[in-house]
């Protein structure tokens, strides 16, 4: 997951999606994101409606006053709901609402919402706030629909509700399975083949309409017909090349054929967006810009960027979850350092450069997040992408720690990953422990601490570079 998008009049990276470990609030691996073989908490089934929208039908098993929605972060346009203006409640007495950091469907009488809630949805095709984009637009005709946006989960309460954070696992669990979501009708799509029903027992995007793939062996492509054919060519031969450098580094991420995405957002003046995300065996992407139109002007090596940064995902987020919503700072900050790594490889002068502009870009970004606060409130406050800014500097000092014992960052993360792999989750802390047994001084854990506890603006990182006896990036040095 990493997280959406920057929208700027020059080149920029508009990094993912944070990964399964769910952005909109839901930690990595724990009971009620798991599978189960009880019959499901709830039911979402999403069919195609002949406007163009889809009928989605929400079964509950347990009566509740309150249900939430697993992922309730909005547009990156700043909007609390993207919700609000795309789904229609169409059954009497329940509203969509949302209390404090959760959307959630309430009974208007405050008694228990219905057994069974119909809802007319139009595609929602934009980005939001570090979470998987609702709907990918492949062209005129195909639409790639995430399944998590449908599913929702019981609270016994509004005031329980609003006295959540970010993590609404801390709500107590209960018996029943696994939310299912299931797709039904004609034109929907599951390896390149028409059906009319899929069944969604974890997070993933579901196709529907009128799309043929391409590509063979470990990579199949859902391209728009209308993108740029030096974008498609570049994804075809990168992602292939990239997933193998991580492979030699981290093994096999078990995922088996990979699946790729790609809206074309379309030849828009003065900007460019690249937008992507992992979720299992999946990647999906959003690009757009006139500058995309082809490879001149630094398009090529941008997406380079991307790419590797989204591939690091199957292993760092996908492998291994990040925890809580805020840890993220592990999984993003080590697939931004783990893709300037693997750039590195074939690009050397090209990569310390970038490097160089990278390190002092974070510094400021994440001593202004940092005045606010530590990164593990930061879901709290809207500021997901300090996960980037400050987890690459994290990252930073834990790779020179590494090399101290003549490791790299790669077989730092290569030990995280083998001991964490059954648990499927490496957090703040399990992150911490690794770096002790690298040998990391304690007044460098401490000062990680600081950072991801309480914050301290750009004096937490000048206290951790020092602790690091690392020196700060110029002209970084002069004002920090």
């Amino acid at each position: 997951m990493s997280l959406p998008f920057l929208l700027s009049a020059s080149l920029a990276l508009a990094l993912p999606a944070p990964p399964p470990a769910s952005p909109g609030g839901a930690a990595g691996a724990n009971d009620f994101t798991a599978p189960r073989d009880a019959p499901g908490v709830m039911e979402a089934t999403v069919s195609p409606r002949p406007d163009g929208r889809y009928a989605v039908a929400l079964d509950f098993r347990e009566e509740a006053p309150v249900w939430i929605f697993l992922r309730s972060n909005g547009p990156v346009t700043g909007e609390p709901s993207w919700r609000a203006g795309t789904w229609e409640v169409r059954t009497p007495g329940v509203t969509l609402t949302r209390i404090g950091l959760h959307e959630a469907l309430v009974a208007n009488d405050g008694g228990p919402v219905p057994g069974r809630v119909e809802i007319a949805v139009a595609p929602y095709t934009r980005n939001l706030n570090a979470d998987y984009q609702p709907a990918i637009r492949i062209g005129e005709n195909a639409l790639a629909l995430f399944s998590d946006h449908f599913l929702l989960r019981p609270a016994a309460s509004v005031a329980a509700v609003e006295a959540l954070g970010a993590d609404w696992t801390v709500l107590p669990d209960y018996d029943a399975g696994h939310p299912l979501a299931r797709f039904e009708g004609e034109g929907f799509v599951v390896d390149g083949m028409p059906v009319e029903e899929v069944a969604v027992t974890e997070a993933a995007y579901v196709l529907h309409g009128d799309i043929a793939s391409a590509g063979s062996g470990a990579l199949v492509t859902y391209l728009d017909p209308r993108l740029p054919a030096w974008l498609g060519t570049e994804l075809e031969r990168d992602i292939p090349a990239i997933i193998r450098l991580y492979e030699a580094q981290w093994g096999p991420h078990d995922d088996g054929t990979l699946e790729l995405m790609v809206e074309w957002g379309g030849p828009t003046a003065g900007s460019v967006s690249l937008g992507g995300s992992v979720i299992g065996s999946q990647m999906v992407m959003r690009l757009e810009g006139q500058a995309l139109l082809d490879q001149r002007g630094g398009a090529g090596a941008e997406m380079r960027m991307l790419i590797a940064h989204e591939a690091a995902h199957f292993w760092l987020g996908n492998l291994v979850a990040y925890g809580r919503p805020g840890e993220a700072w592990t999984s993003e900050g080590g697939a931004d350092l783990a893709a300037l790594r693997a750039i590195e490889a074939v690009d050397p002068a090209g990569a310390a450069r970038r490097e160089g502009r990278m390190t002092r870009s974070a510094w400021r970004q994440c001593a202004t997040y940092l005045e606010r606060g530590g990164l593990a409130s930061a879901p709290e406050r809207g500021e997901q992408k300090a996960f980037y800014s400050c987890g690459f500097l994290l990252s930073r000092v834990a790779e020179r720690v590494a090399e101290r014992r003549g490791g790299t960052f790669f077989t730092f993360w290569a030990k995280l990953i083998e001991r964490h792999r059954e648990a499927g989750e490496v957090g703040s802390e399990d992150w911490f422990e690794a770096l002790a047994q690298e040998g990391a001084a304690p007044a460098t854990l401490a000062a990680m601490r600081t950072i991801v506890e309480r914050g301290g603006g750009g004096a937490a990182i000048t206290d951790l570079y020092a602790s690091a006896q690392m020196p700060p990036p110029d002209p970084v040095a002069a004002v920090a």
